[in-house]
């Protein structure tokens, strides 16, 4: 049996369509289970957005080994038996810096940009798994006709999927774009986000718009959204990025509820007292927060612990009233009333520095709105999980990530917002003791 750190390791691999790759591997989960050595806690952890099988083991690999240190360094491992699930999903669709070729990224080189609109077409249509050849025939024409922005506008926009505003209701939808389409400016309005840092001061983040080109500094797997480019060709970059994105978000979203969502059932059903722990990066996050969920009609499973580490979605996505119309977030059910669905505590970790999550939100956000304050910060509508923590969330506890090795106060039934500003550099900054030992601790106070 595969190991990680000395701790039994299963991996739960799913393609484009939820469906399980090797069945065998759910099977070898269930069958552990059976026995004189049943683990007492089991570990559950997806990885995120631009991790494709290599990356996502190395990931897992790097963090369970610091995770596992953790836990040993006070006996809290041979007080128990533990076990870990690394959930693998096709979720690797490019890495921004393949995509712009060597000095070819300045500001109107028609040629490079056109290269890039097409691989970023390329990559869109394998993940709807539609021909988008209309949709590529129309790059060369977006500098010159008006006609051709609209009809590339309309076409990328279509393929948002319906789900895009479950969080909030407020996000990024054909409906609240079709005036700026009409009026051609669309595009104009997307090729203008700049990063330049969080409301208030710091670096990273997504708080403000500029003109002109853009200079996104992308760090950690961002997600491949922005580049050097300018005018309507960096907009119709932009646009086929976040359309992926939510894709790809959507995606997560399905392989929680309805691939892990079903082990974790069988799993309480044949070991009825074991502790589950979801851990979840990026989108894997989403993953995780959906396999809890699972759907709206199930009885709750119950889980120990969720730590969400730099979440790739709404930072309403628990939030109560978040809209002063009774709005709740997606998820609100989760934690309230507490004790359901987690039985111990959550934790969320965030950063102004994580520019996947900020650049994501800023461009939506561009896309259905005109006002420019605040962008990505904790006041935006759009804001994301990953840069501000639970937002409008009742009850939630907010807390400065421990970088000394000392134990969280965290409680059960709450949400603990984990302010990662100075430590967690970038998206993908999860690997250091500082994160492990927050979700070591998630585990270890239950």
């Amino acid at each position: 049996m595969p190991d990680i750190a000395g701790v039994p390791y299963f991996e739960l691999e799913f393609d484009k369509d939820v469906k399980l790759v090797h069945p065998e591997q759910q099977k070898a989960i269930l069958d552990a289970l059976d026995g004189d050595s049943v683990p007492t806690d089991l570990v559950v952890m997806s990885h995120g957005w631009n991790n494709d099988m290599g990356e996502a083991r190395q990931l897992y690999g790097e963090f369970f080994k610091n995770y596992v240190a953790d836990l040993m360094s006070d006996g809290t491992i041979p007080a128990r038996r533990l076990a870990i699930v690394g959930v693998l999903w096709p979720s690797k669709k490019f890495a921004e810096h393949d995509l712009i070729p060597g000095g070819a990224a300045s500001a109107g080189n028609d040629v490079a940009a056109d290269k890039v609109l097409m691989e970023q077409i390329g990559i869109l249509e394998s993940v709807v798994g539609k021909d988008l050849s209309e949709i590529r025939a129309l790059v060369p024409q977006l500098k010159d006709t008006k006609s051709a922005r609209e009809k590339f506008s309309n076409a990328v926009l279509a393929l948002i999927p319906q789900d895009v505003g479950a969080e909030d209701d407020q996000n990024l939808k054909p409906s609240s774009v079709a005036i700026a389409v009409a009026e051609d400016k669309l595009l104009d309005r997307l090729s203008r986000p700049a990063v330049t840092g969080p409301a208030g001061g710091g670096t990273g983040g997504a708080a403000s718009i500029g003109g002109g080109g853009m200079k996104l500094g992308l760090v950690g797997g961002a997600a491949g959204l922005g580049d050097l480019f300018s005018g309507v060709k960096a907009g119709a970059m932009n646009l086929l990025n976040v359309t992926t994105y939510y894709q790809m978000k959507s995606r997560a979203g399905a392989v929680g509820e309805s691939g892990v969502n079903p082990l974790l059932r069988a799993i309480r059903a044949k070991v009825p007292g074991i502790r589950i722990h979801m851990i979840g990066h990026s989108f894997g996050a989403r993953v995780v927060t959906a396999a809890t969920a699972g759907a709206e009609k199930d009885a709750p499973i119950g889980v120990t612990s969720v730590s969400l580490l730099q979440a790739a979605f709404s930072h309403y996505a628990f939030a109560e009233n978040w809209d002063g119309k009774n709005g709740n977030g997606l998820f609100r059910r989760m934690i309230a009333p507490a004790g359901k669905y987690v039985t111990g505590p959550m934790i969320i970790t965030h950063t102004h520095a994580d520019k996947a999550v900020g650049v994501a939100y800023a461009i939506a956000s561009r896309a259905g709105r005109q006002n420019a304050s605040g962008l990505g910060d904790a006041t935006d509508q759009y804001g994301g999980l990953g840069g501000n923590g639970a937002q409008k969330t009742p009850g939630t506890v907010d807390l400065k990530i421990n970088t000394k090795g000392e134990r969280y106060a965290f409680t059960a039934g709450k949400v603990h917002n984990v302010d990662g500003n100075g430590v967690i550099e970038s998206h993908g900054d999860i690997r250091r003791t500082e994160v492990t030992h927050a979700a070591a601790d998630a585990l270890r106070t239950t």
